[in-house]
């Protein structure tokens, strides 16, 4: 039996060169109803694959932002406003921590990103989206140490412990605790790795 899923994979650049003049002109207006209803879709590999179309989770050669930088971020915060399911859908697109200040080409601080920090503040006290911005941080690639990667997802929720609802508070206050705990197991393993134990 053949597997139909892999027919679309051979189509991915296309799709993704017609998505981008999509939603790069005025047919986004149009074509949105469609994209939206993929990204809210029951059965998951729909909803997957729109998502990763739209995050450039698919190697396009040459091509090294997503495609859902080319959406105004207003217009994808009204569909939040106007669609239930909308605000953890959009979660997943943006990033959620950002270099806040780069000296000398080193990144030295971190803050949550600005799409990311108005989903909180307008939709924060849905578990959903926070729920969706968590499983958004736990999905990255590294090289080399994780120290980095865990050391700045601190320093950029340790800002939301004093947010104004009560349900970011206490969900930030768990990430960073348990983003610490991974931490220091981190460093354990990079010693023991840098000792020589394997």
């Amino acid at each position: 039996e053949q597997d139909d899923s892999r027919i679309f994979y051979h189509l991915d650049r296309t799709l993704l060169e017609v998505l981008r003049i999509v939603v790069a002109g005025a047919g986004l207006t149009t074509a949105w109803p469609i994209i939206g209803k993929a990204l809210l879709a029951e059965e998951w590999r729909t909803r997957f694959y729109m998502e990763t179309l739209l995050t450039g989770g698919i190697p396009e050669p040459g091509q090294s932002k997503g495609i859902y930088r080319d959406i105004s971020e207003t217009f994808l915060l009204e569909w939040c406003e106007s669609e239930p399911g909308a605000p953890e859908s959009v979660a997943l697109l943006f990033p959620v921590i950002v270099p806040s200040t780069i000296h000398e080409n080193v990144k030295s601080s971190w803050s949550i990103s600005k799409p990311i920090q108005t989903l909180i503040d307008k939709f924060g006290t849905e578990p959903n989206v926070l729920d969706a911005i968590s499983k958004n941080m736990g999905t990255f690639i590294s090289r080399g140490s994780q120290q980095p990667i865990y050391a700045a997802k601190i320093q950029a929720l340790e800002t939301l412990t004093a947010h104004k609802h009560a349900a970011v508070r206490n969900w930030a206050e768990a990430q960073v605790a348990a983003a610490r705990a991974i931490l220091e197991k981190v460093k354990k393993k990079d010693e023991e790795h840098d000792a020589g134990i394997y």
